[in-house]
């Protein structure tokens, strides 16, 4: 007989509950007595729960093959395939299981545990759903039923879900948090904030609980309490800090780090100006006037390196973006001393070719690789070698492999830390290492901080200073940076003549046609456009605009929305402008090339006004639109002036607003003058400087050459403008 005695069954039922211990006699009995099906269950089920999946398995199917209509153990066989990572075989499983007994709550909650962790959220949300139809007190099912419907983006719905089972178990914690999450992601900071306090009443350690208080004070500008709360988180939680840290990252720019409140409140202020919601743009400039005149002007309160790029759309004072831009190079330039050990002086040695070092984490999909296509392959290899540092992982695209091709080493550093990526650049001896980033998004200014070379260049990524000592020199020329704009750089700036833009001479592919009516623009009417990022439009350039449309009748403004909030707040702004909101053609993201088509339809450009169009610009002079601009104070309202100036269109180029107005005006009820200046900028395209791009490789190489020799006379690095090259030959990788 195989069957177990009742005695034997006694035993497992107390090796089950002995848990580790119990294997090895659950084991033994399923080996005297193996067509048992209870045993193996017994067996299998422990395995499972004791993370030994695959044995689990062998168990498990054992008990299927002796009893195949055993519906709990087809959920314990789920829940090891689930274990070992295999959740589509789990899935289908359970469908299985919960069909055989479709009143086992349990089962569906399972269900929707698997479905929800392959992203399934639709069927999960059914399946929790069929849970709590058969048990109202399915806990877990309606927890989980919050976050699905979160991810679904029905927040009102998770709302309900979440406060209804709060007020059934008001005494835990958990449950009151999870309502806290979602008035978070509703931006109902005061309510999301007592909901966080319910859950501390209930749990003073609970570190979410803390970490999502925090940022409901912060957002209401509250940032000494709200540090309070992340620093008493951070010590009962750091493995919580760092998850957080983590996920604001991606949410702020990229770059990881700790995120203190004022950075929490920078950033959440700065997401509704990217939404074009401009109520608290005033407030949100002062502060970060009031964090960089704090402690003596060393804006100790800013070390977030996200915050210095965003901070270029507003109008501040060279000085205060200054010290900004100090104050994170000194934190980064800390940090990385702390985290890693010095490397070797660079050796400075005479040798036939300069080695240059570019390292950018855009060597992909970006507008800089688009830019520099044709860069690293142009240099002329009699005098310099060429090394690419790349500091983003793969993209797989095709600018990635041409890029590549243009350096004679390239190195893949895109999951490497700063000391990885500055000690290869030791190793491989660069000269010149130029950060082609800055502070952007996946930047790795700590291998800079670290001084793999003898000299280092901030250019084309970030328009601006990065404040940092380890930094000799940032290429620019004289109209972003025009005579007295020194004493706001750290750097000593290389004034290239021209542009100190560069731009690919030779696109890869011309712009697919595009008619107007298809993309809902008047056949007739003029057409206004600003292809810029929406976060580079504010409140004084959109009355501008909107001015110009009451003037030109039938006209209409076409921009760029990749998000719902910025075509309602934007249709809001035009309505109390007195400009009916339909006049605004609202376009989505396209491929490049069909992307560059736009511009071909369109009549005037119009800029932004605190930071320019730079690519964008480029792309609109290229297939003949012509940028209306008016620069201001800063380097990077003032990149759009030395693209038109490069293009030999300085007329385009305003002195004041009113100016800008009266040009676009101009322009809009004049077509004769406005088809001169489409004609003009065309046959530019193929002998203005501005895309001129062998004439733009010859005079880099001699700022780094000019910069080089310096350096090999032991001179310190020294502010000098470049004089424009007579034609050579460049390299013919290229040209």
């Amino acid at each position: 007989m195989n069957d177990a005695t009742e005695d034997e069954l006694r035993e497992a039922a107390r090796a089950f509950e002995a848990g580790a211990a119990g294997v090895p006699v659950l084991q033994n009995l399923c080996a005297c007595r193996t067509g048992d099906a209870n045993l193996h269950f017994l067996l299998g089920a422990l395995l499972e729960r004791q993370g030994r999946f695959a044995d689990a398995l062998q168990a498990l199917d054992r008990t299927l093959q002796l009893d195949p209509e055993r519906v709990p153990a087809l959920g314990a066989k789920a829940a090891a395939l689930r274990g070992l990572g295999r959740q589509k075989e789990a899935i289908l499983l359970l469908v299985d299981a919960a069909a055989r007994q479709p009143l086992a709550a349990e089962l569906w909650t399972n269900l929707g545990v698997l479905r929800e962790a392959v992203g399934e959220f639709g069927p999960a949300l059914d399946a929790y759903d069929r849970a709590i139809a058969l048990s109202e007190a399915s806990m877990g099912a309606c927890m989980n039923r919050g976050y699905v419907l979160t991810r679904l983006g029905r927040l009102g719905d998770a709302l309900e879900n979440n406060q209804r089972i709060a007020a059934l178990y008001p005494d835990n914690a958990d449950l009151h948090f999870n309502v806290a999450e979602v008035l978070l992601a509703l931006h109902r900071y005061q309510e999301a904030a007592e909901a966080c306090g319910r859950a501390l009443e209930l749990r003073p350690d609970h570190a979410k609980a803390l970490i999502d208080r925090a940022v409901a004070l912060a957002a209401q500008g509250e940032v000494e309490e709200a540090q309070y709360d992340l620093d008493r988180a951070a010590r009962i939680s750091p493995h919580a800090m760092d998850a957080f840290n983590l996920g604001f990252a991606e949410r702020a720019g990229g770059i990881l780090q700790d995120f203190g409140a004022y950075s929490i409140y920078f950033h959440l202020r700065y997401e509704l100006l990217e939404s074009c919601e401009w109520k608290h743009r005033e407030e949100l400039m002062r502060s970060v006037v009031v964090q960089a005149n704090q402690d003596g002007g060393s804006a100790r309160g800013i070390a977030d390196p996200n915050i210095p790029f965003r901070t270029l759309g507003f109008d501040l004072p060279g000085s205060i973006q200054q010290t900004i831009a100090r104050s994170i190079a000194t934190a980064i330039e800390t940090r990385a001393q702390a985290q890693y050990s010095a490397l070797r002086k660079p050796v400075s040695r005479r040798k036939s070719r300069i080695r240059l070092g570019y390292a950018s984490p855009d060597f992909r999909i970006h507008p800089a690789a688009f830019l520099t296509r044709r860069l690293y392959g142009g240099h002329d290899r009699s005098r310099f070698e060429v090394f690419g540092y790349a500091l983003a992982p793969d993209d797989g695209s095709w600018i990635r492999r041409e890029l590549q091709s243009g350096f004679d080493t390239f190195r893949d550093m895109g999951t490497q830390d700063a000391s990885s990526i500055a000690r290869q650049m030791e190793a491989d001896g660069i000269d010149i290492a130029i950060d082609l980033a800055g502070y952007t998004n996946f930047s790795r200014s700590g291998a800079f901080a670290l001084r793999p070379a003898p000299l280092q260049v901030n250019w084309l990524g970030f328009p601006g200073t990065l404040g940092a000592g380890f930094i000799d020199y940032a290429l620019v020329d004289g109209i972003v940076c025009p005579p007295g704009d020194d004493p706001f750089w750290t750097e000593k700036l290389i004034r290239l003549p021209n542009t100190y833009f560069i731009t690919d001479n030779d696109p890869r592919y011309e712009p697919a046609g595009m008619v107007r009516e298809k993309v809902g623009l008047p056949a007739d009417g003029f057409v206004f456009c600003c292809f810029n990022n929406a976060w580079k439009i504010e409140p004084r350039i959109f009355s501008v605009w909107m001015d110009l449309l009451k003037e030109v009748p039938g006209s209409v403004l076409w921009l760029l929305a990749f998000r719902p909030e910025v075509i309602v707040n934007l249709r809001r702004e035009a309505g109390a402008r007195g400009v009916d909101p339909d006049r605004l053609i609202l376009g989505g993201r396209l491929p490049n090339e069909v992307h560059l088509a736009r511009y071909g339809i369109a009549d005037i450009f119009l800029d932004t006004l605190y930071y320019n169009a730079h690519t964008t610009a480029i792309d609109a002079l290229r297939e003949g639109t012509p940028v209306i601009t008016a620069p201001g104070q800063t380097m990077p309202s003032r990149v759009a002036a030395s693209l038109l100036s490069a293009a030999g269109m300085p007329e385009l180029v305003c002195a004041t607003l009113g100016e800008y107005r009266d040009k676009a005006l101009a322009l809009a009820r004049n077509p004769e003058e406005l088809a001169r200046i489409r004609s003009k900028l065309k046959q530019g395209r193929g002998s203005t400087p501005l895309f001129d791009t062998p004439r733009f490789i010859r005079n880099l190489e001699t700022a780094y050459e000019l910069m080089w020799s310096r350096h090999l006379q032991g001179l310190p690095p020294e502010a000098f403008e470049v004089r424009e090259v007579p034609k050579r030959q460049v390299s013919s990788r290229w040209f």
